[in-house]
């Protein structure tokens, strides 16, 4: 389907939203076309026209409808609360030190914070910008993780082959 193919099916669509919100019934909908154009409907109608009738019915009230992106919902904002967040950043510090076997400041989380483009502090971060430190902490973490895990293995399979010492 070439764009202009499509860009006239969406304006054959809005045009018959605009007749249902506008409450043009049939007959009234044909008679203003075959008015204005001299066509019996809207399919008939070049860009042009389409583009025409469509001020047209603007003009008469009609608001076309917000673009939907795709058949998803939209997920839902949740206002989280900045203790819930800071408590969950504390978290993956202790978290992270454990996995390192010593001592995360929380200088490490402002240095993401900082390096994200976000304030000097972590007490002036809004919610979006801690959730990123925390998507952040979380992904650092899953990295330790899986090479620790690796080398673990790695280990275990010299002990295994008797390469190893």
């Amino acid at each position: 389907m070439n764009r202009s193919t499509s860009r006239r099916q969406g304006m054959l669509a809005k045009i018959h939203i605009a007749k249902k919100q506008l409450g043009m019934d049939d007959p009234d909908y044909r008679a203003m076309l075959d008015g204005r154009y001299g066509a019996d409907s809207a399919g008939k109608l070049d860009l042009k026209q389409l583009d025409d009738l469509l001020r047209f019915l603007s003009r008469r009230g009609f608001t076309a409808p917000a673009r939907r992106r795709g058949d998803r919902a939209a997920p839902a904002q949740r206002d989280y609360d900045r203790s819930d967040l800071m408590g969950k950043i504390e978290a993956l510090l202790a978290e992270t030190a454990n996995a390192q076997g010593r001592f995360v400041p929380w200088d490490y989380a402002l240095a993401i914070l900082t390096r994200q483009g976000g304030p000097e502090k972590l007490e002036w971060a809004t919610t979006k910008q801690l959730q990123a430190v925390i998507a952040a902490l979380g992904k650092n973490l899953r990295r330790k993780d899986q090479a620790a895990l690796r080398e673990s293995h790695g280990a275990q399979d010299a002990a295994f082959t008797g390469d190893g010492e």
